[in-house]
């Protein structure tokens, strides 16, 4: 009986605070659906497939929508022109981030990283270190063997299932390329290898992070209705992330870092643990930052890179004439006496293209992440109020008809001779975002994508599985952590080059 008591103060609490948000009928409010009491439109949309769901509310109520989450003010952003007036008229008012309590609490050291830190002075600091001390050109340089060891090893392993006649399965092997292509620069150790004993951290690593994305991906009711947190708890759903996997992580990340300020030499870094640990000597960064910062490298670097791969070559198996268009190009400007090296990248036209409409249709993280205003706000002719969550609907507005000429088809050649990058400029294409929370990592995140994509389009044709026809593929998504296929890439290889 004593929960039940709780449940109705909370349940009384979270009643007045949607209350207080219909104080809407006072203000100019965006348009948007009421929702329900308490819960407001917590139910009303898919959480396994939020952007669509937003999407289906702009094409009823406009490109600015307004709707209560459970208690929690939300406001969705779905055409280019109002995602420029937020990050470029209103980039301050919008560059914090909500308080969401689990995972990303725990994720970034209670708030103390770069991707979910509140702004302010730490979060300025860790930004502008971010930019002049680890994802700077050289830097980023400074990693190119370790690159070309991995993709040499992965293609290999893919050319001996190809030459058993084995199914690949492209999403779990990409998982294990993009582990290893991070955990090689953070710390110089391959966490998935299958010709060499495992690395004491490398168990512990795959089980813990394989958790923690499973989890991350869950919905949370105190996310939405504070007041109702300790339910979560009750059910135990936060009990695996807070009291196992956090800490598990935790303990492996800060037993590396110890491990390198033993061996530190600050004339000749290794890896970016190196530089941290260093710039950690000169108090610059503490041991959570770096261990918030690493965690948002493995989650951006392994996560999201692996969904626009994976997309990638689903489009790719989908369109063979693409394909064929692509090998073309780098058989015209590599050959086929060499491999791509990563000076080719920049003399490779289509491939740029290629990436671009990879990242159009499939954004790694559609919603990218949610920006918070903690005072009033008028945008596009509407009152923002304080303490809103907004959401940019990247995905909506990368295919945004009046932006794109036959939007929803999978079509690179559109950005042949076209001026848009993808760092945030053209506000029709902003997968990594715009503004000052934009993605820091974005130059490692494009050269991983690019180099990849061109590495195995030059060695393999890629094709389905046999009896399967390229419109059985099925294209059904699942957002977590970032938007992946919800039923694993399977495909079959056939080697292009004779080449050790």
């Amino acid at each position: 009986m004593f929960w039940i008591g709780w449940l109705c103060v909370a349940a009384a609490g979270a009643l007045l605070a949607s209350l207080g948000n219909v104080y809407s009928h006072w203000q100019k409010l965006p348009p948007g659906p009421w929702g329900w009491p308490i819960v407001g439109c917590l139910f009303c949309v898919s959480r396994r497939n939020l952007h669509r769901s937003f999407a289906e509310l702009a094409t009823k109520y406009g490109p600015i929508v307004y709707l209560n989450m459970g208690s929690r003010a939300t406001v969705v952003i779905s055409s280019p022109e109002v995602a420029r007036a937020v990050f470029r008229e209103h980039d301050v008012q919008f560059a914090s981030r909500p308080r969401y309590s689990t995972p990303f609490k725990h994720i970034s050291q209670n708030f103390k990283d770069l991707v979910f830190a509140p702004y302010g002075g730490r979060w300025k600091n860790l930004r502008k270190i971010c930019s002049t001390e680890l994802f700077t050109a050289s830097k980023v340089n400074m990693f190119g063997g370790i690159r070309k060891a991995e993709l040499h090893d992965f293609c290999n392993s893919i050319a001996m299932r190809a030459a058993a006649g084995e199914e690949v399965n492209l999403s779990v092997c990409f998982q294990e390329l993009l582990t290893n292509l991070m955990s090689s620069v953070l710390f110089g150790k391959k966490f998935y290898t299958s010709d060499l004993p495992p690395v004491a951290e490398a168990a512990a690593y795959r089980a813990t992070w394989g958790m923690l994305t499973q989890e991350s991906g869950k919905i949370y009711l105190g996310d939405y209705i504070p007041a109702l947190h300790w339910l979560d708890r009750l059910r135990g759903k936060d009990q695996r992330i807070r009291k196992t996997i956090i800490p598990a992580l935790q303990g492996l990340l800060n037993s590396v870092i110890e491990e390198r300020r033993k061996q530190l030499r600050r004339d000749k870094p290794r890896d970016f643990v190196d530089v941290m640990v260093a710039l950690n000597d000169q108090k610059s960064l503490s041991n959570d930052e770096i261990v918030a910062i690493i965690q948002d490298m493995l989650l951006a670097g392994t996560g999201t890179t692996r969904s626009t791969l994976e997309w990638g070559f689903s489009e790719l198996v989908r369109h063979p004439e693409v394909q064929r268009r692509a090998q073309e190009e780098l058989d015209r400007v590599v050959g086929r006496e060499r491999y791509v090296q990563e000076s080719d990248l920049s003399g490779l036209p289509y491939i740029q293209a290629l990436v671009k409409e990879i990242m159009r249709l499939h954004p790694a993280a559609p919603l990218g992440l949610p920006h918070f205003n903690s005072c009033p706000v008028s945008l596009a002719g509407y009152t923002i109020p304080a303490n809103s969550t907004l959401h940019v609907n990247i995905w909506t507005i990368c295919r945004d008809s009046s932006s794109w000429e036959r939007a929803h088809e999978f079509r690179p050649e559109r950005f042949l001779g076209s001026c848009h990058n993808l760092l945030g400029q053209h506000f029709e294409l902003i997968p990594f975002s715009s503004g000052r929370r934009r993605c820091a990592g974005i130059n490692l995140a494009l050269l991983h994508v690019s180099l990849t994509l061109a590495y195995l389009l030059h060695r393999f044709e890629w094709r389905p599985p046999p009896g399967v026809d390229v419109s059985e593929i099925d294209m059904s998504e699942t957002t977590g952590l970032a938007c992946f296929r919800t039923v694993p890439l399977r495909v079959s290889v056939r080697p292009r080059l004779e080449l050790p």
